[in-house]
């Protein structure tokens, strides 16, 4: 099948992210695929799978671009998310050329515009149990609204024993939400230091905050005497940085994208969750990752987190906090939730083929 994805742009967000981890199923399930989106860092990536893109910069010109394409090789689905501009231009290419809608929601729904883009969508996907709740609410009919796992890239190369040792990773958006435990990550660093000789800290991560880190983490390495801290910007590539790390510090996508790759992860997004054990993969779920958790944490707290990690791998019972495939209670391949998509989209298109015929 042919599946057009519409998006804003390829800068680096939980709905990019989405799409690159959709189409790399999607190719390995044998579609085609195309990507209609503006510029941005993880146009790189999409490349490299062999996405086919359009380029587009918004107006009218964009929407002229994106109908030419659909009207040359009309596309069997075109995916969107429930929110942002992109939204409105993928509706229009649905109506234009009969293809299957595939709404994406990947939080909660929060103006009458998601709920109606919903409803209107031959296929809806809600990424959580929580979600797909709260769009039942509002109103999603729930013959076409699925709950389905948010798809995560696995690299066979990131293995337990790869990483650099006492490398904490600190990965996400250096907004003005997300980017408080990263300063209180710079706060924490000398009593962890105190506990774990020679720790070193990679904040890696994009936002109107960044300038803000880069000046704490330089002042607090002068106050170590020592580089124990580096802050580059966001990467297209985050594995390779999971890979370096013992510990990954962060919410939603990094957190669960380095525990699916054998990382021990302590969440914090937007609010604080903690270490993940096997024991709080359910709260992990239901509160994505720290993203949706009730209350922060101090200095303290963090550097407690981090140290009662440390010291289990010291100790031998790393195991409580070292993921296992058997922690997750769904399939978050690639190729898996394509194939969901894929049936259902076929499962509308065929018998609207056969009306046609």
């Amino acid at each position: 099948m042919r599946f057009l994805l519409c998006n804003r742009d390829c800068q680096i967000s939980g709905g990019t992210t989405y799409l690159l981890m959709l189409a790399e199923g999607l190719l390995a399930a044998g579609h085609n695929v195309t990507l209609a989106a503006g510029a941005g860092m993880v146009a790189e990536r999409f490349d490299q799978l062999g996405v086919r893109r359009l380029f587009t910069v918004g107006g009218p010109l964009s929407s002229w671009v994106v109908h030419r394409e659909a009207a040359r090789n009309r596309p069997d689905a075109v995916v969107y998310s429930s929110r942002g501009s992109a939204r409105d231009l993928a509706a229009s290419v649905v109506r234009s050329t009969g293809a299957v809608g595939v709404c994406v929601l990947q939080d909660h729904v929060k103006s009458g515009g998601e709920a109606a883009a919903l409803c209107e969508a031959d296929v809806a996907v809600a990424l959580e149990r929580p979600i797909y709740d709260q769009a039942i609410a509002a109103g999603a009919p729930a013959e076409r609204l699925h709950c389905w796992p948010r798809p995560v890239m696995r690299a066979s190369r990131v293995d337990p024993n790869g990483a650099e040792p006492n490398r904490l990773l600190w990965m996400g958006r250096m907004s003005g939400n997300k980017s408080w435990s990263a300063f209180t990550l710079i706060e924490a660093l000398p009593a962890i230091a105190n506990r774990i000789p020679g720790v070193e800290v990679s904040i890696v991560g994009s936002g109107s905050r960044a300038r803000r880190i880069r000046q704490a983490a330089r002042d607090m390495n002068q106050q170590l005497g020592r580089d124990a801290i580096e802050v580059r910007p966001a990467t297209n590539n985050p594995l390779a940085d999971i890979r370096r790390a013992t510990l990954v510090i962060g919410g939603g996508y990094t957190c669960l994208e380095a525990l699916y790759n054998g990382r021990p992860a302590i969440a914090s997004g937007f609010e604080w969750l903690g270490p993940v054990t096997r024991d709080r993969i359910a709260d992990a779920y239901d509160q994505h990752f720290g993203d949706r958790s009730a209350g922060r944490t101090d200095a303290a707290g963090i550097a407690d987190a981090v140290c009662e990690v440390h010291q289990a791998s010291a100790a031998g019972g790393l195991h409580r906090f070292q993921p296992r495939p058997d922690w997750f209670p769904v399939d978050h391949t690639t190729l898996g939730h394509a194939e969901m998509l894929g049936d259902a989209v076929e499962a509308i298109a065929a018998p609207a083929a056969l009306c046609l015929a």
